[in-house]
């Protein structure tokens, strides 16, 4: 039995099995791979890990890095200016 989907007016194809995805990434980023594993009633965490659990992938905080450039590059250009 196939289930419906939905389409947004966005254009987003969201199924039930999207939802099971969500279920699978949360609570293995929450606890751990085995508890989402468990709790698809995967018999391993090898399928869970492949196609359930989302890899986040995060990006180093640069904020400081960019905010310290930004300071410099402000005073190099006032002083600039109190040279002219």
């Amino acid at each position: 039995m196939r289930l419906p989907h939905s389409r947004s007016s966005r254009g987003l194809d969201i199924r039930p099995h999207d939802f099971r995805r969500t279920v699978g990434t949360t609570v293995a980023n929450s606890t751990s791979i085995a508890s989402a594993s468990a709790q698809l009633g995967h018999a391993g965490e090898a399928t869970t890990r492949r196609h359930y659990v989302k890899r986040n992938r995060l990006d180093p905080d640069l904020r400081i890095v960019i905010d310290q450039l930004v300071t410099k590059a402000s005073a190099d250009l006032a002083a600039e200016g109190k040279k002219q």
